[in-house]
């Protein structure tokens, strides 16, 4: 998901690349940044993090969406960004359960 974002940005304005798409790509590495993290944890220490990156993906979706409300991004785009999101939301909660019922 972060590659798209990335490449994404080069086509935007200068106002919009370096504004409003910069922080979708901050949030977009934040979150690759605590799943790895959360991979290499013991499982104590995953749900903190978990649950971090689970707030960051929703803070992530909300963006995503105020970007293609302002037109910044097409439909076509904002569809495979959110499909993309929301499959890493599934899994991410599926990882949380997990952990949970551990």
């Amino acid at each position: 998901m972060h590659r798209d974002i990335y490449t994404i940005g080069h086509r935007r304005n200068k106002r919009d690349k370096l504004g409003i798409h910069k922080i979708i790509e901050n949030y977009s590495l934040l979150l690759l940044t605590l799943l790895i993290k959360a991979a290499f944890m013991s499982k104590q220490e995953k749900i903190k993090i978990l649950e971090d990156a689970r707030i960051n993906g929703e803070v992530l979706k909300n963006i995503l969406r105020t970007e293609y409300e302002l037109e910044i991004i097409d439909e076509k785009t904002y569809l495979r960004l959110a499909r993309d999101s929301i499959e890493i939301s599934k899994m991410l909660n599926g990882w949380i359960s997990y952990i949970n019922k551990s």
